[in-house]
């Protein structure tokens, strides 16, 4: 068993911008004419995707489970993740566009695009030298394996699965149907042998943690801006915040504002990400949750220090300097089928 630092994520608790109530939309309402859009988060929502195409007509739904989950760390020059400032960043001023913290290019099973804002990578090897215990992605990918994290996706009011001006994405929280652990099965992720869950498997939705009140009319996770466009999910960006039980009663909490993208088909949605950028003060808080004494003998200012050589991103534009990390963590979902209640045998 490894580390408890991120066990059983069974909420992802979505606070929704602009005090619009859980389950809307951060982007903005408007530009029907196939521009790009972004988000209303100022400089960490510059890139929100390609153009737009037209909504076709056609109601489907395909539903997803989570299957596989990691961290993005680079490779070299390479790394996953999202464009967030709208700019190719190089070594320079602190006062400039991404603080002169370069940027990546994605790999190119994610588009291999330059400009991928992704500064948390650094700091995960930084943690690594504190404390060589601490794996986070093996900490994550444990608790799906074992049941304790089943997250699901449905994708609905797809008209075409290539192209669709307008689809919604709904995260679920659920667990196994029949109890227990899920399958699972070996698959290859960038010539990597690595366990997943196993496809066409049934869950039940938890209804405390996916609706507000237990209300199924009011999603607490769900992205009613999203597109599809030649085959890919795009959505616009939100804040969402991860909870987790830690360690003695504490709770391992990370806050930070993103987005979501992915290849889809009616089987799997694969090569997708979900990322964005949290704010120093908040990963500060983080690494607290962490409960880890090597990190704690190096104190808080060290930590600090850490994160804010790496910050890349600017919440506000009038800020002299960068107060946010980015940071993007790859996924794979496969098909599932999605229950309201455990069904009578």
């Amino acid at each position: 068993m490894r580390s408890p630092a991120v066990r059983a994520i069974a909420l992802f608790t979505l606070a929704a911008c602009g005090g619009g109530g859980l389950g809307s939309s951060s982007a903005d309402g408007g530009a029907e004419d196939g521009a790009a859009r972004s988000g209303d988060g100022g400089a960490a929502d510059a890139s929100f995707g390609p153009a737009r195409p037209a909504d076709p007509p056609g109601a489907e739904t395909y539903d997803y489970v989570i299957g596989w989950i990691r961290l993005a760390e680079a490779r070299g020059d390479e790394a996953a993740g999202f464009d967030l400032d709208g700019h190719v960043t190089t070594r320079g001023p602190v006062g400039a566009p991404g603080c002169g913290k370069p940027d990546f290019t994605a790999p190119a099973r994610f588009g291999g695009t330059a400009g991928v804002d992704n500064q948390l990578t650094p700091i995960l090897g930084q943690i690594r030298e504190l404390n060589p215990d601490v794996d986070l992605s093996a900490d994550l990918m444990d608790s799906v394996l074992e049941g304790e994290i089943i997250v699901l996706l449905r994708l609905a009011e797809v008209g075409d699965l290539v192209d669709d001006g307008r689809v919604v994405v709904t995260l679920f929280v659920g667990r196994p149907a029949g109890g227990g652990v899920p399958a699972t099965e070996e698959i290859e992720i960038a010539g990597e042998t690595v366990t997943a869950l196993a496809p066409d498997q049934a869950f039940v939705i938890d209804p405390e943690a996916t609706y507000l009140d237990g209300d199924p009319s009011m999603p607490r996770y769900v992205f009613p801006d999203a597109y599809l466009r030649e085959g890919r999910l795009y959505t616009a960006a939100t804040n969402f915040s991860l909870r987790a039980p830690a360690t003695e009663g504490r709770e391992f909490a990370l806050d930070f504002r993103a987005r979501v993208s992915g290849e889809v088909s009616p089987t799997r949605m694969e090569n997708a990400l979900i990322g964005g950028s949290s704010t120093v003060s908040e990963l500060l808080s983080t690494v607290a949750s962490l409960e880890s004494p090597a990190i704690e003998e190096a104190g808080e200012e060290t930590v600090r220090a850490i994160i804010e050589a790496q910050a890349d991103i600017r919440t506000d534009e009038t800020l002299p300097t960068c107060d946010a990390l980015s940071l993007a963590l790859e996924l794979r979902a496969v098909r599932a089928e999605i229950r309201t209640r455990v069904e009578a045998p």
